[in-house]
């Protein structure tokens, strides 16, 4: 993590909880580790929406996050809880399909449950991290969401090339994850067995000001890309 840093690194989502019954084994020491190298941090929950309910996961989500700190995912160097909505990989043994099993209506009553469930228990809305291809497909490209911060992944060659077309009701992003194939961190790693090298690099919106408002919950939007915001995510 602190090499992350003197590589320029000022944020970073660390991965929580999968579904209702996994908690990353890394989560404790990754979550708290970015925090002393001087990270602003947040964690992230990767939801699988086919195998229980979206207030089940909340809960099971919001309470990863109560053990490093008073029940709330808040504070003066915390990101908002972030909810990972991406195609199934485990559709080969799930029987579903990219979409987890859910029709687009499903879908978004499933997402709106879970922000509803972890605003109500956080006091913060959470950011959702997918792909415009990824929300046209599964939510029928559903503006329900405008108010929750957009972590978008989308690769590409040079971000210069911009983000390109957005999820539908967004206007903007927050983070743009624009690669998964980065050297910038790569030597962000410990050796331990589970770590791997730090690979997806990102993007914030705004001035680290905004980024740090963003942290206190009082993120006004803003547009533009600032280069001088690299990031890591760890998975």
């Amino acid at each position: 993590m602190a090499e992350g840093v003197r590589q320029g690194a000022r944020f970073a989502y660390v991965k929580a909880t999968e579904g209702d019954r996994y908690t990353s084994a890394r989560f404790r020491e990754q979550y708290t580790g970015a925090a002393r190298a001087g990270l602003i941090r947040g964690a992230f929950h990767f939801a699988k929406p086919n195998v229980s309910t979206p207030v089940a996961q909340a809960e099971y989500f919001v309470k990863s996050l109560s053990r490093l700190g008073g029940g709330r995912a808040t504070g003066s160097s915390t990101l908002p809880p972030l909810v990972d909505l991406e195609y199934d990989p485990y559709v080969r043994t799930d029987g579903t399909d990219s979409c987890w099993g859910l029709t687009p209506k499903q879908m978004v009553s499933w997402i709106s449950a879970f922000v509803d469930t972890v605003t109500g228990l956080t006091g913060r809305v959470p950011a959702i991290y997918t792909t415009t291809d990824w929300w046209s497909r599964c939510t029928g490209g559903s503006p329900d969401f405008l108010g929750n911060p957009l972590f978008l992944a989308r690769y590409v060659d040079d971000p210069a090339q911009g983000a390109g077309a957005l999820p539908a009701g967004w206007q903007h992003w927050t983070i743009w994850q624009y690669t998964s194939k980065g050297h910038r961190y790569a030597g962000v790693t410990d050796g331990k067995k589970g770590d791997t090298p730090a690979s997806d690099e990102d993007l914030f919106a705004g001035s680290i000001s905004d980024l740090r408002a963003l942290a206190r919950g009082t993120f006004d939007d803003v547009t533009g890309l600032d280069p001088e915001l690299p990031a890591i995510l760890p998975s």
